[in-house]
């Protein structure tokens, strides 16, 4: 991911300065779909955010950030076997972690006449 669209690295410095305003150090947000249907699966903050507000505004922007890296490098995830993936947000170092995974079906075939 050399060249960060700006979509991204916009939303990834708004949930970076979210993230450090509240004290959360580590966010992971983990995707995964198949058969035409996908979606987060969870958003886990460390440390956990206690107030209920301060926590869906996290959870927002972190949705907002991870489908922003679906739709730019993972699009189509859903279809067919499927695939997953997950988002490690770092405030510290202000890094993002992504990983992405693609299922597929693999056959082989053999016709012999002996």
């Amino acid at each position: 991911m050399a060249d960060i669209p700006q979509k991204i690295s916009s939303l990834k410095d708004e949930l970076l300065a979210l993230m450090r305003a509240n004290a959360v150090t580590r966010l992971r947000v983990e995707y995964s779909g198949s058969g035409d249907d996908g979606c987060i699966d969870c958003i886990q903050a460390e440390p956990a955010v206690a107030d209920a507000q301060t926590s869906k505004a996290l959870d927002e922007q972190a949705e907002r950030l991870t489908e922003a890296l679906i739709n730019e490098y993972h699009g189509g995830f859903e279809n067919n076997d499927g695939g997953c993936g997950f988002v490690v947000v770092d405030a510290n170092s202000g890094q993002i972690e992504y990983e992405r995974t693609d299922y597929y079906t693999e056959s082989s075939s053999e016709q012999m006449v002996v």
